[in-house]
């Protein structure tokens, strides 16, 4: 889960709060794609597409049509934080209980059934 940052001097929607890691899909990207660059940017996560599975698509705030992928990395595997204010590995219970952003709730309901049939 990443903690966003307060925005640094300018305004951005939810601030201090937390989210599951995203952001914005290029023009000539695919979904996937996007989910893999962004990893790599913001966490220095290089991700395999063969790992990653597509989990839900939703709306939310005027964004429309968003993608939400699930992608296992190694166990050993150490994220380097370059942005936010922090992120941590967590469980879904622990999800449960934090201030989320956006409509993350979307994504926990779908994720507690997926879970569910592992």
């Amino acid at each position: 889960m990443q903690l966003r940052d307060d925005g640094k001097g300018r305004q951005i929607p939810y601030p201090d709060m937390w989210c599951f890691p995203g952001g914005e899909k290029d023009d000539r990207e695919t979904y996937l794609k996007t989910t893999i660059r962004e990893a790599r940017e913001e966490y220095e996560l290089d991700i395999n597409a063969d790992n990653c599975i597509l989990l839900t698509c939703y709306d939310h705030d005027n964004i429309f049509d968003d993608h939400v992928y699930i992608c296992t990395v190694p166990k050993n595997c150490q994220p380097k934080l370059r942005e936010g204010r922090d992120m941590q590995w967590k469980k879904l219970p622990e999800i449960k209980k934090l201030s989320l952003a956006w409509e993350q709730l979307k994504i926990i309901e779908v994720l507690d059934e997926y879970l569910e049939v592992l």
